[in-house]
């Protein structure tokens, strides 16, 4: 290879990776968590404690959205005009990794109510720790009382509840300063709806363990909780035939089941409850470019990008070293 091919090639991989590096600041920068003390779970339980108790509660719930799509965009810009006590996030905020966060926490910031949320499997699978999510989002196995509601978060990011979380809703519903309406959220329901239960327990796109959905099924009827909102099915789909209110909303900005659309839940707590859904985009989406625009981004910023720079740049290094040599 001549001196002059080993200069253009040496020049190529050197401009590409500074180009690739500007793009992983510039990614890292839009993708950065808002300067806010806390996380988002503290903040709104603050919020939420102060809320006077409403006769009927509006609650919105939003599942498997991904931390930034234009179906996302569209669904909080709907949810921001309506008048809710709260909104509960029912997991898979990022499907891409835990860099992606701050754009989640950006996009749930325009709400004007407080937001709640727990992990899903796809948050667990990109850091089984949990810290990043701890650390800005946070609520795993807590619960706050606001509006005359309790809520409790339940993580279910393993589909599974597991002693500790069995033990953690024991205390939550079982408490006697409990107020008379709860909401349990957690992202895996204990059974796809529409499928007869205890018949369809540990089967589907549902809790993996029938022995655990059985019981969580159980405890949830027997302390008389007012709804279970969950994800993890990206469609829309109510059931109470198990004796417990189960809500189904996985349209919130990654994808969608064939057939369905892209949507969050209204619910009004009060009897008999209330459930609508809202539908903000069509199964196919908004912007299908900007989709898959903004996973790859997400991709990048939370490993190919680093990667890919490192290559170029140590690429361009060693071909200019080797071109000086020949000189």
């Amino acid at each position: 290879m001549d001196a002059a091919l080993l200069r253009r090639l040496s020049r190529t991989c050197l401009v590409l990776g500074v180009l690739a590096a500007a793009g992983l600041v510039a990614a890292r920068v839009a993708s950065a968590p808002p300067d806010l003390p806390g996380n988002l779970y503290d903040r709104s339980a603050e919020r939420l404690r102060s809320a006077p108790e409403a006769a009927a509660p509006v609650i919105l719930v939003l599942g498997d959205s991904g931390s930034a799509s234009p179906e996302l965009d569209a669904n909080i810009a709907a949810m921001a005009r309506e008048g809710a006590l709260v909104a509960l996030h029912a997991g898979d905020v990022t499907y891409t990794g835990p860099l992606e966060y701050g754009r989640f926490l950006a996009a749930v910031g325009r709400l004007p109510f407080p937001v709640l949320a727990v992990p899903g499997d796809h948050d667990r699978d990109e850091e089984e720790d949990y810290a990043t999510y701890d650390r800005l989002v946070g609520g795993r196995n807590r619960f706050v009382d606001g509006g005359g509601v309790r809520f409790v978060l339940l993580d279910s990011g393993d589909e599974h509840v597991g002693e500790a979380g069995f033990a953690f809703l024991e205390r939550a519903l079982r408490d006697r300063s409990r107020p008379r309406r709860a909401v349990v959220l957690t992202h895996v329901p204990p059974f796809v709806p529409g499928t007869p239960f205890p018949a369809s327990a540990g089967r589907g796109h549902a809790l993996r363990d029938a022995g655990e959905a059985r019981r969580l099924v159980d405890l949830l009827r027997e302390t008389g909780v007012s709804l279970l909102a969950c994800g993890h099915i990206h469609a829309y789909a109510f059931d109470a035939s198990a004796g417990v209110p189960l809500l189904v909303s996985g349209g919130g900005g990654k994808d969608v089941e064939p057939g369905e659309s892209f949507h969050y839940a209204r619910v009004t707590l009060v009897d008999p409850l209330r459930v609508e859904r809202v539908v903000t985009a069509p199964a196919e989406g908004l912007d299908p470019f900007r989709h898959r625009l903004d996973r790859w981004l997400g991709r990048w910023l939370n490993g190919a990008g680093a990667t890919v720079t490192g290559l170029l740049l140590a690429a361009g290094a060693g071909l200019e070293i080797a071109r000086r040599r020949r000189a």
